[in-house]
């Protein structure tokens, strides 16, 4: 999910700041990528990246003594960016991804948005309220918003990244989310939603799940985190 995050990041940099664009491909017209990277979060580049993007086109960021190491840094994130998606189409191709045909794997949270969400850790039981979620029915072949309160049981992990400004959640969108089969009986989901170029990022494992629709009044909302 942090990969996707600064995805987003340089995406937007590259094609909504032209002058960042034209410093970005005059940096590297004399210079080769390093194709064997590795992933890391650079916390302080990040940070610089946001930066910039919430100044708009007259944020200055020729004087900043950081630049050229966040231009070598959108290239090493292009690089994985890339191989990833090689890495995910041969999957495809060679028929190595097999579907879990499981009822949640036919949800997509991708643009959804995560009202509320409770935290029981004596339980080890975490629900998750999302407003607008995708549900794709493989019978009826169509495709509907739906209101759902994920419920994950026996979560065997958990990490909470990134804003926990509630106010700034509860107008968050979700961006990229994730659902795999880690072993048998141990699943994956991860989420990141990401609002004003800030993100929040949900990720755990679990065994056991529930799904269940619920009635949401936009105009009455629901407090956002509750944690026992």
């Amino acid at each position: 999910m942090e990969l996707d995050y600064l995805g987003f990041l340089c995406l937007n940099l590259l094609n909504l700041n032209q002058k960042f664009k034209s410093g970005y491909e005059e940096y590297w017209k004399n210079r080769h990528i390093k194709n064997e990277v590795e992933f890391s979060f650079q916390e302080d580049l990040v940070n610089l990246m946001v930066e910039i993007l919430k100044g708009g086109t007259n944020y200055d960021f020729s004087t900043d003594d950081r630049v050229e190491a966040l231009f070598e840094y959108i290239g090493q994130i292009e690089v994985l960016e890339n191989k990833r998606a090689a890495y995910i189409y041969d999957l495809h191709r060679n028929g190595t991804v097999k579907k879990e045909r499981e009822e949640f794997s036919n949800y997509s949270f991708a643009d959804s948005q995560l009202l509320r969400f409770e935290l029981n850790d004596r339980k080890k039981e975490g629900k998750f309220f999302f407003y607008n979620a995708l549900y794709s029915d493989p019978i009826q072949e169509t495709v509907d918003g739906v209101n759902v309160i994920i419920t994950f049981k026996d979560i065997q992990s958990l990490k909470l990244q990134g804003c926990f400004d509630f106010e700034f959640l509860k107008g968050a969108r979700g961006y990229a989310d994730t659902f795999e089969k880690i072993s048998e009986g141990k699943y994956r989901f991860a989420f990141a939603c990401i609002a004003n170029y800030e993100y929040f990022i949900l990720d755990m494992t679990f065994s056991e799940l529930t799904v269940e629709n619920f009635e949401y009044d936009w105009d009455s909302r629901y407090n956002l985190l509750r944690v026992e």
